[in-house]
């Protein structure tokens, strides 16, 4: 069993500004809804919606429901549910955090609502702290209204929760949610990954046990890809900062084994990156995408010598690869993404300058692709990449978006 990638193809290019981190969600239909965020990469940067009705050939402008969205996702009922990044304290039940949540029926019916998280155990931070990268903009002043009753407010009176949810897994029914979230908690110095918990379908969250802890990593635990073995197990993939890790559940998410640095069966090598999605797929097997940076290591003892922070932004990588087992056991066949952008690119005539590279300052992103992917099952064992490129030059429309098929 391997991944077998198609080559690079713009499917949608109306540019208002700097765009990252699309969400794709793919419906039974075959509707497309496509979330784009709009502008830098910063704290309260809003985003676009967009949806498909031809398989991602042309798009048309629909109402956004999220000002930010942290993660989107088509329900076995055909419902779409997508949760925004923010969460902000209640000023009377400081244990409650209001945010904003996205609903439809089925393909139709798209709507807005208010949704709850009960997080006792977060520490809160205030608007103020969150000044140097960015401050709230319109779509969410009736929120922080709300969660503060209409009253005055100012920088340091605003407070909010800190929990990002970075994944969505249904479990018994449409109702029955489950998300993986990452945030800080007293007597941890770093970001802690904790199970939270839905019985109406997204609209009130409940805090549940902690997932992982770890201290000895640059960043602690924060983006997480959470899934449902075929067996019934729970399994998350998280960011560090440095060696991706994984763990497992057996009882629902109450217990996780101690978590374990992920190796590649074929290559022997660890691996480090931002933002897995997991995706298990209907035939069996799982595939995991993630992006940044391109760095492997032969121990762990070399990557924790990997200078991260200086290496963050110095690579391009966008990466996916397979377990055939469906057990988190056997992750391989990792392909790169990028090399097949830029051989395309060569393939093309494309002149070097005008390829996709990194530039000598790493956080100038023009010349470059984003390596925050969304990763959806289409039809079975075929796959999207989506991602966002500042800059491809390419044959245009050949056939839409990415396509990553399972043999």
């Amino acid at each position: 069993m391997k991944l077998s990638p198609s080559q690079p193809v713009t499917i949608h290019a109306d540019r208002i500004d700097k765009r990252y981190i699309p969400h794709l969600a793919n419906f039974p239909g075959g509707l497309l809804r496509l979330n784009i965020g709009i502008g830098p990469d910063n704290n309260f940067t809003p985003c676009a919606s967009w949806h498909s009705y031809d398989g991602g050939k042309t798009w048309v402008v629909v109402e956004n429901l999220c000002p930010r969205i942290e993660w989107n996702t088509v329900l076995s009922d055909g419902s779409y549910y997508e949760i925004d990044d923010y969460w902000f304290q209640d000023a009377d039940q400081p244990e409650w955090y209001w945010g904003n949540g996205g609903f439809s029926t089925g393909e139709r019916n798209f709507h807005h609502e208010y949704i709850r998280l009960h997080a006792p155990s977060v520490i809160p931070c205030t608007l103020r702290s969150m000044r140097q990268m960015g401050q709230p903009q319109d779509p969410w002043f009736e929120l922080i209204n709300k969660a503060n009753y209409d009253r005055a407010v100012s920088l340091d009176t605003v407070m909010l929760g800190g929990v990002v949810l970075s994944s969505v897994l249904e479990m018994e029914s449409p109702r029955q949610l489950l998300s993986a979230g990452y945030c800080r908690l007293a007597g941890h110095e770093k970001h802690v990954v904790m199970l939270f918990e839905s019985q109406d379908g997204g609209r009130t969250w409940e805090e549940g046990p902690i997932i992982m802890a770890p201290a000895d990593t640059p960043e602690g635990a924060d983006e997480t890809a959470l899934t449902q073995l075929a067996n019934g197990d729970l399994y998350v993939i998280t960011r560090t900062g440095s060696v991706m890790l994984h763990a497992w559940s057996s009882d629902r998410g109450q217990t996780w084994t101690a978590p374990e640095a992920i190796r590649l069966v074929d290559s022997g090598e660890y691996i480090t990156g931002v933002w897995p999605i997991i995706r298990r797929l209907k035939r069996g097997g799982l595939v995991c995408s993630y992006g940044r940076p391109k760095s492997t290591f032969t121990s762990i003892e070399e990557a924790q010598a990997f200078d991260y922070v200086a290496e963050h932004y110095g690579h391009c990588g966008k990466f996916v690869m397979c377990d055939p087992s469906g057990t988190g056991r056997e992750w391989q066949g990792r392909i790169d993404l990028h090399a097949i952008e830029t051989e395309l690119q060569a393939h093309m005539g494309v002149p070097p300058h005008q390829r996709l590279r990194v530039q000598e300052d790493t956080n100038v992103r023009e010349s470059n692709s984003w390596e925050y992917l969304s990763l959806n099952e289409v039809e079975d064992d075929v796959l999207l990449a989506t991602y966002d490129v500042q800059r491809f030059r390419e044959h245009w429309n050949s056939f839409p978006v990415f396509r990553t098929s399972w043999a």
